[in-house]
C-alpha cells in the first residue's frame, strides 16, 4: 500500500511497507507545512518530541492542539487536508490498510461492521497505540528475517483492534451477541458438527464463523460456555446416545457415524461425558424393548 503526500524539504522520511501496512519515521528538521491528500488508509502517528500542530481539514475542525511527547494523531479513511506544525519533533506513521481494520470489527464482535466510524482524533494519549506503534517501528529498522511478516501482521492486528476498541463511535454493547458470534452462526455450526463423520479442526469452525481461530475459541467459549472442541465432543456423544438407543449397530460403526476415528477413542471420551461405556450405555435398548425382563417357563 502506498500514500502520495506532498512533503516539505525540511522533513526527511524513511519507511518500509508490507501488503497491508505502511511504516513511516518522520524527522521535522524545523516548523514547516504539508498538504495530505484525503487517505485511503486509517493512520495512527505518534509524536517524539514536543510541537503544535494546526490541521486545516474537515477531520480535525481546524483546531490547533499542543501535542507533548507520546501523544498521538489518528485519521480515519478519507482524511487529508493541510497541516502545520511549530517546531523539530519525530514522529513514526503507520498506515493500515481499511481491510484490517474491518477484520477487526467483526472479529471483535462489532454485529455490523458496515457501520464502522473511526473518530479521528489529535492529540490522544494511548499507550497501547503508542506500544505497538513503537513494535512496528522497531520492526522495520530491522533486516528482514524469517518471522518478520508474523510478526508485522500480528502487530498490525493489535493496532487495528485497538482502533476500534477505543475510536469507533459506533461500538456499543447493543452490537453485540453471545459474545461476538450470533445466533445463527452458533446454529451453523451445529448443523455442520451433527453433520460431519470426519475429524473436525479449530480452523474449519473459525472459517465457518467468518472470524479468526484465536478469536473464535474465545468467542465461542463465552457464547457457549464450552471451548469448541469440547462442544464437538459433547455433540458427537448426544448423537450416539441416539443411535444407541434406536438402532442395532455395532458399536464400531455408531463410532465412524458420529466422527470417532476408531471404536476404542469413541469408547473413551463415551465415558469421559455419559460417565458408563457405549455397551452398557446401549443396554438400556433392550431393556424397553422388554421392560419385564426374562420370563421363567
Amino acid at each position: 500500500m502506498r500514500e502520495t503526500i506532498a512533503h516539505p524539504d525540511d522533513l526527511v522520511t524513511e519507511g518500509r511497507e508490507w501488503p497491508e501496512v505502511s511504516v513511516v519515521a518522520m524527522d521535522y528538521r524545523a516548523s514547516g507545512s504539508f498538504i495530505a491528500p484525503p487517505l485511503a488508509s486509517y493512520v495512527v502517528c505518534t509524536i517524539e518530541g514536543t510541537t503544535s500542530y494546526m490541521a486545516r481539514e474537515e477531520c480535525h475542525d481546524g483546531v490547533p492542539p499542543h501535542l507533548p511527547d507520546g501523544s498521538a494523531i489518528v485519521n480515519a479513511v478519507g482524511c487529508g487536508g493541510h497541516y502545520v506544525w511549530t517546531g523539530p519533533h519525530r514522529a513514526n506513521m503507520v498506515s493500515i490498510a481499511p481491510s484490517v481494520v474491518e477484520r477487526a470489527a467483526i472479529e471483535g464482535g462489532l454485529v455490523r461492521p458496515a457501520r464502522l466510524s473511526i473518530v479521528p482524533a489529535l492529540g490522544v494519549r494511548d499507550p497501547v497505540c503508542e506500544h505497538v506503534v513503537h513494535a512496528l517501528a522497531a520492526e522495520r529498522r530491522l533486516a528482514p528475517h524469517a518471522m518478520q511478516t508474523l510478526m508485522i501482521e500480528t502487530l498490525t492486528s493489535a493496532l487495528a483492534i485497538r482502533l476500534v476498541a477505543r475510536f469507533n463511535a459506533s461500538t456499543t454493547a447493543a452490537e453485540r451477541e453471545l459474545g461476538g458470534l450470533g445466533a445463527r452462526t452458533i446454529a451453523k455450526i451445529d448443523a455442520y458438527v451433527r453433520d460431519s463423520t470426519g475429524p473436525i479442526g479449530l480452523e474449519e469452525l473459525a472459517k465457518l464463523a467468518g472470524v479468526s481461530r484465536f478469536h473464535f475459541t474465545r468467542q465461542f467459549k463465552r457464547a457457549t460456555g464450552e471451548t469448541p472442541m469440547a462442544y464437538v465432543r459433547r455433540l458427537r456423544v448426544e448423537r450416539a446416545k441416539e443411535l444407541l438407543l434406536a438402532t442395532d449397530m455395532s458399536l464400531a460403526d455408531v463410532a465412524a457415524h458420529v466422527g470417532f476415528a476408531d471404536q476404542s477413542h469413541f469408547t473413551r471420551v463415551f465415558r469421559s461425558v455419559v460417565g458408563t461405556t457405549p455397551a452398557r450405555y446401549g443396554e438400556r435398548r433392550h431393556r424397553r424393548r422388554d421392560p419385564s425382563g426374562p420370563r421363567s417357563s
